[in-house]
């Protein structure tokens, strides 16, 4: 009986992790991301305040060859459906190719270490992978990255800057890995900005993910990856509880009470 129950815990847990390994892909047919958007215009001196909800959504439909590459095609929907770009994935990176364009540029880098983030062709500051763990939403598991910015890493080592999740994408717009935008007048008492976020996600008709999911505790205990740069580490210790003077990289340790892996 014991044994019976032993076992079926293991392979219970097997299919758990198994499910976390695999990569669970981000284009497919039919696919649609709800955003919601908030327009905020402000002018001091005449006591304006103007705030406005933006909906729109993108979704996956057909699709397309571009230099013997099989894509998808993705439409923007707000009030006309628009084609928006062409997207393929490979090696665990979601690609895409603008409009009227013929160049494939990186969306999302779904790998243990992507180095940059992009945004319509872009090359926005280094992101520092922090964290990866798991997460369940309706007992499906999503493999989540956390991101710190490197330009203010040494300053804020613990800020959170961007959240990703394999197959959905990030909390903001999902072509836009920022959570709001600013554009500054140039008189000085006005402010004009937009934050948007992702709603929900759906796939083959059923919502699979929402904007609170992104901020879920995890089912499983973080595996912290942490860089060499910045503030002093604390003590590390070994999977046998011994303090480690010079750790080893790519070697598993004991840091703040949790196992992590030294870059």
């Amino acid at each position: 009986m014991k044994q019976g129950f032993l076992l079926a815990m293991l392979i219970t847990c097997m299919a758990i992790q198994a499910q976390e390994l695999s990569y669970r892909k981000f284009l497919s047919e039919g696919k649609c991301w709800y955003q919601h958007a908030v327009y905020h215009y402000g002018k001091a001196s005449e006591y304006i305040d103007i705030e406005k909800d933006i909906y729109y959504s993108y979704l996956l439909k057909g699709d397309t060859l571009i230099d013997d590459m099989d894509c998808k095609k993705m439409y923007l929907c707000s009030e006309d459906t628009t084609y928006h770009c062409a997207m393929y994935e490979v090696d665990r990176k979601v690609m895409y190719i603008p409009k009227g364009e013929q160049e494939a540029k990186v969306l999302y880098d779904f790998q243990e270490n992507p180095q940059t983030l992009w945004e319509f062709g872009m090359e926005w500051p280094k992101l520092l992978l922090m964290t990866t763990d798991t997460i369940s939403v309706d007992d499906n598991h999503f493999r989540r990255m956390r991101f710190s910015n490197e330009e203010f890493y040494e300053e804020f080592p613990e800020d959170i800057v961007s959240n990703w999740v394999e197959g959905i994408g990030c909390a903001g717009d999902i072509f836009k890995d920022v959570l709001y935008t600013i554009k500054l007048a140039h008189i000085s008492d006005e402010w004009e900005y937009t934050w948007t976020d992702l709603d929900s996600c759906y796939e083959d008709g059923k919502r699979i993910f929402t904007n609170e999911d992104f901020f879920k505790e995890p089912v499983t205990s973080s595996i912290r990856m942490w860089n060499t740069k910045g503030k002093e580490e604390k003590v590390i210790y070994d999977l046998q509880g011994r303090k480690v003077t010079i750790p080893q990289k790519n070697r598993l340790y004991i840091k703040n009470g949790k196992k992590s892996i030294y870059r």
